[in-house]
């Protein structure tokens, strides 16, 4: 545990200088889709896109986005590429499960990353809150309102890290 503030300033600090573990890495329940800007081809795509698409990486590279879909999804994903603002959503299904596709443009790429939406449990999800919220209401510092706070947000988001920050007035 922290004791706070002196070395929060050095964790804070020192968070920054931190190594990436995953490096070119995609975490596993998202796959990433990057596009050709013009053509909306397909120049590359994470490994694990198989378990969406059913068929090889190598297979998919070169061809049109829309074509990596059932056809009656050619003009819903034709009018979100077109007309979408930077990380708007889409929902769709495939199949029998459902997916949320999110578009962050780049100058010359599009980026697609592509999840497949949980089916919530939304009793599941009030007793992570309200357990939360107990941890919260139960802190006597800062730093232990903080620590229940990051941990419940691990919990809820299922994120692989979470990061507080807290800023003075004069920042």
């Amino acid at each position: 545990m922290i004791n706070y503030p002196e070395q929060a300033a050095i964790v804070l600090n020192t968070c920054a200088d931190e190594p990436l573990q995953l490096i070119g890495r995609v975490q596993s329940y998202g796959v990433l889709v990057v596009l050709d800007r013009e053509s909306r081809t397909v120049l590359q795509m994470s490994e694990n896109a198989t378990r969406i698409f059913g068929e090889d990486v190598n297979f998919l590279l070169k061809k049109p986005f829309i074509q990596l879909f059932p056809t009656e999804l050619t003009q819903v994903l034709t009018d979100w590429l077109v007309t979408s603002a930077a990380y708007s959503m889409l929902d769709i299904e495939i199949g029998d499960k459902n997916y949320s596709l999110r578009l962050i443009p780049q100058t010359e790429l599009l980026l697609i990353e592509i999840e497949e939406k949980q089916t919530e449990n939304l009793s599941q999800l009030n007793q992570m809150l309200y357990h939360g919220i107990a941890l919260m209401e139960k802190a006597t510092t800062l730093p232990l309102l903080f620590q229940a706070y990051t941990d419940t947000l691990l919990k809820i988001t299922a994120y692989d890290r979470v990061l507080l920050m807290e800023f003075k007035d004069n920042w």
